[in-house]
């Protein structure tokens, strides 16, 4: 889990310093805004991705990077930039729906001969997941430094 929240703090950091332009938070990652504004944002995201968590990893990687690269994403392509605390509560759910779906998925798979079972419980989990993230959602109005949101996430994660 330290590990999944130091990256995540880092790769939400990077974000946050994309939105907002802020050059110290990419710096954090060796990143450069001027360099990084010259991307499309797919791209900016991608890099942000791998600096956060390197250019390479094993299986046991993979929840972490899918849920770092869609809240990336989603954070440098909304209309009106996410606050601080909403990009922790969407990491939050992500990462443990990575997991989740990576650890649930055979058993789900061996119950549902259709498939349409396992949609509709799918459907289910992540509205559950998301309400009880909502329901502890972080404080508004904290700044965002790399350190605050790996441990933020780390806490959230363990309550």
């Amino acid at each position: 889990m330290a590990r999944a929240s130091t990256a995540g703090g880092r790769a939400l950091g990077g974000a946050y310093g994309a939105r907002t332009g802020s050059a110290a938070a990419l710096g954090e990652l060796g990143l450069d805004l001027g360099e990084l504004a010259g991307l499309s944002r797919y791209r900016q995201a991608r890099r942000i991705v791998e600096a956060a968590i390197g250019p390479r990893g094993d299986v046991l990687d993979s929840e972490l990077r899918q849920a770092n690269a869609a809240v990336v994403l989603w954070a440098l392509t909304e209309e009106v930039e996410p606050t601080p605390a909403d990009l922790a509560n969407r990491w939050l759910v992500e990462y443990v729906w990575e997991v989740w779906v990576t650890e649930s998925g055979p058993l789900l798979q061996e119950r549902s001969a259709d498939g349409s079972d396992r949609v509709r419980l799918e459907q289910e989990m992540r509205a559950a997941l998301e309400a009880t993230v909502s329901v502890r959602a972080l404080p508004e109005g904290r700044a965002l430094t790399n350190p605050r949101v790996s441990s933020t996430a780390r806490a959230s994660f363990l309550r």
